[in-house]
C-alpha cells in the first residue's frame, strides 16, 4: 500500500501552542535510542522469563515476536503524533490535543501515578537484590543512594543524564552478549540435550494461539519505556521527526534484543517444565550455560540497568509534571525550570520526595505498585492508538491509511487484549487511582475554574 505524496509542512514548535522554549535541546536520535533502551533494558526479560514461557507453553520466541510487532505498531502512533505535538508530556499532550481535554488529563493522571510508583518499585527491587549480594549493608542505605544519585543526575539536566546512561547501557549490553553467546555455545555442545530446533516458536510442534496470547499479555510489560521518550519532545534537536525516529528505533531494537535472548535461552534449556521456580528460571539457565560467574553477573547487571531505568523514569516523570503544571492541570510551580541547567528541577525534586516517602511507607506493597504501573501503561498505549486515528486520519485527513489506520488498529488490538487480560487486582488498583483523577478533574473544572481550552494553541 503506497502513501500519498504531500508537500512538506512547516515544522511545528512549542511556540505554536503558546509556550516558550524553556528546556534545553540536546538530544539527537542516538541519544534517544540510548535513553529508550535504558528505560526498558534489553536484559529485563530475565525477570519475567519463567512466567512468560510457562504461560505460552514453551513458545516464548513467538510471544516476543508478536509482542515486538505490536509494540512497534504502537510506537508508530507515538512517532506520528510527536510530529504534530512536539511537546513535553508525551501521551498526556497527544491525547489532550488530539482526542479530548478530559481524556488527556486522565491519561496524564494515570501516567503520573505510574511514574510515582514505578520509581520506588525499582528502588525496592534493586535494593533487595543488592542486599542478597551484600547482606551486611542495610536496604535503607541502598535506597538512599539510588534516590540521591538519580535526583542529582536529573537535577543537572539531560546532558548529565545522557552521559551516565551511556555507561550503564554499555555494561548491560556486555552482559547481554555474554549470555547469548554462552547459550548458543551450550546448544552447539548439546549441553543438557540442547539443540537447534523450532521449539521456541512452536513447542513440541504444536501452536496454541490462546497460550501464546497469554504470554503476550505478560511480555508487553517488558516494552514499557521507549514511548516515555515522547515526554522529551521539547528537548530534541534536528526537527520534529527526530523524536519519532528515536521511538521507532528503540522499539525495533528492543524487540530484536528480546527475541534473540529468549530464543537462545529456550534452546539452551529445551524442557521449560523443568525450570522450577518461575522467578528464578532464567538464572537457572545462566548457571547451566555459564556457571556461577554468569549467574552472578546477571544479578549485578539487572541491578545496574535498573538504576538506569530509574534515572530515565525520573527524567520523564519530571517532564510530565512540568507539562501538566504549565497547563495548570497540576500546581503551577511544577513547571519551574532551573536557570542554569534548564531542567524541570521542581518536578525532579517532587518525584524524589514522593519516592522516598513511598519506599518508607510501602516497602512490602510491590504487587499493588506493579498493578498500577501495568494498568497505566496499557491504558496510555491504547488511548494513544485511538488518538492517532482520530486526529491524524479523521481530523487532519492525512490519507495515510496504513500508518494512521492499519498500524494503530493492530497496535490497539495487542494493547487492548493485554489490558482486558489484566488480573482483578491490577484493574481494581488502576480504576481506584483513575477514580481519584476524575474527582480531581471535577475540582479543577468547577471549583478552581481552570481553563481547559488551551486557547493559545494555534490552528487547533
Amino acid at each position: 500500500m503506497t502513501e500519498p505524496q504531500t508537500a512538506p509542512a512547516a515544522e511545528v514548535t512549542a511556540a505554536d501552542f503558546g509556550y516558550r522554549q524553556e528546556l534545553k535541546r540536546v538530544l539527537g536520535v542516538t541519544d534517544l535510542v540510548i535513553l529508550g533502551l535504558c528505560m526498558a533494558v534489553p536484559i529485563s526479560v530475565v525477570i519475567i522469563y519463567g512466567f512468560v514461557i510457562g504461560a505460552a507453553q514453551g513458545a516464548i520466541a513467538t510471544v516476543y515476536l508478536l509482542a515486538g510487532i505490536g509494540m512497534l505498531l504502537t510506537g508508530n502512533s507515538y512517532a506520528r503524533l510527536s510530529e504534530s505535538f512536539p511537546l513535553a508530556g508525551g501521551g498526556y499532550a497527544f491525547v489532550s490535543r488530539g482526542l479530548s481535554r478530559l481524556a488527556g488529563f486522565l491519561i496524564g493522571w494515570a501516567m503520573a501515578g505510574m511514574y510515582l510508583v514505578l520509581l520506588p518499585l525499582l528502588y525496592i527491587f534493586g535494593a533487595h537484590a543488592l542486599r542478597a549480594l551484600w547482606p551486611a549493608v542495610p536496604v535503607q542505605l541502598w535506597l538512599a543512594a539510588f534516590i540521591a544519585l538519580n535526583t542529582w543526575a536529573n537535577y543537572r539536566g539531560l546532558e548529565m543524564t545522557r552521559n551516565i546512561l551511556r555507561y550503564i547501557l554499555g555494561a548491560g549490553l556486555a552482559i547481554y552478549v555474554w549470555t547469548v553467546i554462552a547459550c548458543l555455545v551450550a546448544v552447539m555442545h548439546g549441553t543438557g540435550g540442547a539443540a537447534f530446533t523450532a521449539a521456541p516458536f512452536s513447542a513440541a510442534g504444536q501452536f496454541d494461539l490462546l497460550a501464546v496470547m497469554a504470554g503476550v499479555a505478560i511480555a508487553v510489560f517488558n516494552f514499557g519505556g521507549p514511548e516515555m521518550l515522547t515526554t522529551l519532545g521539547e528537548e530534541t534537536k534536528g526537527g520534529t521527526r527526530t523524536l519519532g525516529r528515536g521511538v521507532l528505533l528503540s522499539f525495533g531494537l528492543l524487540g530484536a534484543f528480546f527475541l534473540l535472548l529468549v530464543w537462545a535461552a529456550a534452546l539452551a534449556w529445551p524442557d521449560y517444565t523443568t525450570l522450577g521456580d518461575a522467578e528464578t528460571a532464567f538464572y537457572a539457565i545462566a548457571e547451566r550455560v555459564g556457571g556461577n560467574s554468569l549467574k552472578s553477573a546477571l544479578v549485578v547487571a539487572i541491578v545496574v540497568t535498573m538504576l538506569g531505568s530509574c534515572i530515565s523514569a525520573q527524567a520523564c516523570s519530571a517532564r510530565l509534571l512540568y507539562a501538566m503544571g504549565r497547563d495548570r492541570m497540576l500546581p503551577r510551580w511544577l513547571a519551574r525550570v532551573h536557570p542554569k541547567y534548564q531542567s524541570p528541577y521542581a518536578g525532579v525534586l517532587v518525584t524524589a520526595v514522593v519516592s522516598t516517602l513511598l519506599c518508607l511507607a510501602f516497602p512490602d506493597q510491590a504487587e499493588v505498585m506493579t498493578s498500577i504501573v501495568n494498568f497505566s501503561l496499557l491504558l496510555c498505549w491504547s488511548f494513544v492508538n485511538v488518538t492517532a486515528i482520530r486526529f491524524l486520519l479523521l481530523r487532519q485527513q492525512s490519507g495515510r491509511w496504513f500508518r494512521d489506520l492499519a498500524c494503530p488498529l493492530l497496535g490497539l488490538a495487542v494493547t487492548g487484549y493485554a489490558f482486558v487480560s489484566l488480573d482483578d487486582a491490577a484493574l481494581a488498583a488502576g480504576l481506584a487511582w483513575l477514580g481519584l483523577g476524575v474527582l480531581f478533574a471535577f475540582y479543577l473544572r468547577y471549583v478552581r475554574k481552570v481553563d481547559w481550552s488551551f486557547a493559545a494553541d494555534a490552528g487547533l
